[in-house]
């Protein structure tokens, strides 16, 4: 009878535990999404107040693959408040303008990123030599970054790379010959419009660019 009612205890404690976890992103104007076992798998906080101290409380989500902090005001020290959750496989920073390489750091140790999404961020090179080492990434978003050609030779460690967004304007004709030796390329998006890796060959001036 005394192990049971720790059994039960233990499992009203998790249940309460992970009702606080939603109450505080639901709170922030946020979503979260559960698996199976009701853990917090995904966690949409776009265009919320989520501030740096509480980016401890996403830190601390077990279970964490996807997050979304796009159009939020967090900062590198909020950034860097992330690097115990190594588990998350979908990161999206879009238009999160205060983040830069320093604050990128914090995902140097996260094997599982398969998306990274920073655009509009203040992100340089020094981000792209990071994710060099995540040779598991699948689509990348860097476009409106401070990104230059010379970074660019970060990703030919990344052979898995899928996708990619880049913004034109930095781009030369030597970036482009650095993008055709990607040999999983399949969609490039330099200007909005989506193109497929193998239509880039014949279309110029439509959303992509010759490779």
């Amino acid at each position: 009878m005394r192990r049971l009612r720790f059994i039960l205890w233990a499992c009203s404690t998790v249940a309460l535990l992970g009702a606080g976890e939603a109450g505080i992103i639901l709170r922030l104007g946020g979503k979260v999404q559960r698996d199976a076992a009701s853990a917090i798998v995904a966690v949409n906080l776009r265009g919320s107040w989520i501030n740096d101290v509480e980016m401890n409380d996403l830190a601390r989500l077990p279970n964490l693959e996807k997050l979304d902090l796009s159009h939020t005001r967090i900062t590198d020290e909020g950034m860097l408040r992330l690097k115990p959750a190594p588990r998350i496989a979908d990161l999206n920073l879009f238009y999160a303008e205060l983040i830069t390489d320093q604050g990128m750091t914090a995902i140097r140790d996260w094997k599982r990123l398969k998306r990274l999404n920073v655009r509009g961020t203040r992100i340089s090179d020094g981000t792209l030599q990071i994710v060099s080492k995540m040779t598991g990434l699948e689509a990348l978003d860097i476009a409106n970054t401070q990104v230059t050609d010379n970074g660019l030779d970060y990703l030919l460690s990344l052979t898995n790379l899928k996708e990619l967004s880049i913004g034109r304007s930095r781009l030369s004709d030597n970036a482009l010959a650095v993008l055709r030796m990607l040999p999983n390329l399949t969609y490039l998006v330099l200007s909005g419009a989506r193109a497929k890796h193998q239509d880039l060959a014949r279309r110029s001036g439509e959303g992509g660019s010759q490779l």
